[in-house]
C-alpha cells in the first residue's frame, strides 16, 4: 500500500509542488484481516491535496444550503385596507348620487404620502389604485346606510321613475332626479348662475 509523504512545517517546498501535495510515497506490504477498501477509505483524506479538500468543502457547503427549507411566504399586511374588486357601474352610480351632497373644499387636500390621515384606497379591476379623502364624503366604492341626514336616491337603472336627462353637445347624458327640484337646465338664467343654493344640484352620469 503506497503511503504519501507531504512537506512538514519548516521543510523546503519545491516550486513545482503545491501545498498539501504529496512529494514522495512509501510502499508498505503487509497482511490484514479487514476489507482493504474500508482501510483505504479511512486514509483517503490524507491522500488529497489542499485544492481537492477545499473543493470538497465547497461542495458540502452547497449541498447544505440546498437542503435548507424554503423561507416562509411574506405575511406582511399593507397599511391600507383591502377591499373586494370594484363594481365599476355601482361605483359610478354612487359617486353621481353623492356628488350634490359633498361640501366644497376650501383648500387643496394634502397628498396621501404627506398626510395619510383620512385617505382610503382601493384597487380597480385593472390593478390601478384609487385614492379618496373622507373629507369629501364616503368613498364611492363603499355602500353607505340610508339615513335622514344622508339622503340616497336609486340609480336610473334601478328605478327609472323620477329620473330625467338631457344630452349635451358631445352626446353625454346629464341626469337629474325630480326629488331634487327643477333640473338645472330649466331654471331661470339668473338662478342657474347662482348654483344649487337650496339643496338641489346637478350631477353627471355618462351612459
Amino acid at each position: 500500500m503506497p503511503v504519501p509523504l507531504a512537506h512538514m512545517r519548516g521543510g523546503l517546498l519545491g516550486a513545482e509542488c503545491k501545498l498539501g501535495q504529496a512529494v514522495a510515497h512509501v510502499t508498505l506490504r503487509f497482511t490484514v484481516d479487514t476489507d482493504p477498501d474500508y482501510l483505504l477509505d479511512l486514509v483517503r483524506p490524507q491522500t488529497l491535496n489542499l485544492e481537492q479538500k477545499l473543493r470538497d468543502s465547497a461542495d458540502e457547503m452547497s449541498r447544505w444550503i440546498e437542503s435548507l427549507p424554503a423561507p416562509p411566504a411574506c405575511c406582511c399586511q399593507p397599511s391600507f385596507d383591502q377591499v373586494d374588486p370594484l363594481d365599476v357601474d355601482a361605483v359610478v352610480g354612487r359617486a353621481a348620487l353623492r356628488a350634490w351632497t359633498v361640501a366644497d373644499v376650501q383648500k387643496p387636500l394634502p397628498a396621501p404620502d404627506l398626510s395619510p390621515e383620512n385617505w382610503v384606497s382601493t384597487v380597480g379591476p385593472n390593478g390601478r389604485r384609487y385614492w379618496h379623502n373622507l373629507a369629501l364624503g364616503p368613498a364611492p366604492w363603499e355602500e353607505s346606510e340610508a339615513s335622514p341626514s344622508s339622503p340616497s336616491l336609486p340609480s336610473p337603472d334601478e328605478v327609472p321613475s323620477g329620473w330625467i336627462y338631457r344630452e349635451g353637445a358631445d352626446g353625454r347624458r346629464f341626469w337629474h332626479h325630480a326629488d331634487l327640484g327643477p333640473p338645472p337646465w330649466e331654471l331661470p338664467a339668473a338662478q342657474a348662475s347662482e348654483g344649487p343654493a337650496n339643496g338641489g344640484g346637478q350631477f353627471e352620469v355618462t351612459v
